[in-house]
């Protein structure tokens, strides 16, 4: 999946001393969506953000992490705390975080921090036909361990799709009475009582055979070209 010359590229670029964070970046053909399913089976965190037809950007591992408290100012405290590490520019992060200040609410979230801040060990990136892998080293951690995965990493293995009858569904709430909330939100629009309404429902779909995160984010990624699609790993836990 990933060549042996990219590989001693990445080598010869990260050998020194290990006293400080190191960073290398390479040039692969490999589509980050792609590199996420790769991996998501051998790592805690495993990343992935897309931009409609431009950026993409798919995050593995973690060589180093933070974790904010909760408040409105927990944004600027996750800036503050990773401009000390005093990386280079181009290294990229991913920030998972609540909409709601106080946290999220309710065991589905449960895995899940308020607001959590990745540096992650390896990374592919870029724009269509314009891929980087970048290497992220903490201080006293060797490469070679790490670049021997990335050299036997292959790509994942398509599995069975789960068949419609061998899931049970539960609309919350039931569907009837969404489209009921969706005509008072209009109705109340209309008579200018709102500007906006956000009406949300959920769909709990259960298996006894569980889908692997990342192969859910490439069906949204390839039925929906021209949305943004993203997802967050952390352990056993996916969003």
């Amino acid at each position: 999946m990933i060549p042996a010359a990219a590989i001693a590229e990445l080598s010869r670029a990260l050998a020194g001393p290990d006293d400080r964070y190191r960073t290398a970046t390479v040039r692969v053909a490999v589509e980050p969506v792609d590199f996420a399913r790769a991996s998501s089976d051998t790592h805690v965190h495993v990343g992935f953000f897309g931009v409609p037809g431009a950026f993409e950007l798919a995050t593995v591992g973690a060589a180093w992490q933070s974790v904010a408290s909760h408040g409105d100012d927990r944004h600027a405290t996750a800036w503050t705390t990773l401009q000390q590490l005093e990386l280079p520019a181009d290294v990229l992060a991913m920030v998972g975080f609540a909409f709601d200040p106080a946290g999220a609410h309710g065991p589905a979230w449960n895995g899940f921090m308020n607001t959590m801040t990745v540096v992650p060990l390896l990374s592919v990136h870029g724009h269509p036909g314009s891929r980087n892998l970048t290497v992220v080293l903490p201080p006293g951690r060797s490469p070679e361990s790490l670049l021997a995965e990335l050299a036997s990493l292959e790509p994942a293995v398509d599995v069975p799709k789960v068949h419609a009858g061998d899931t049970s569904l539960e609309s919350r709430p039931h569907p009837e009475a969404y489209a009921a909330g969706v005509a008072d939100a209009v109705d109340a629009i209309r008579s200018g009582a709102f500007e906006k309404a956000v009406l949300a429902r959920s769909i709990e779909i259960r298996s006894d055979h569980a889908p692997r995160p990342f192969d859910l984010v490439a069906e949204l990624r390839s039925r929906y070209p021209g949305c943004y699609v993203f997802g967050w790993q952390q352990a056993d836990h996916a969003f």
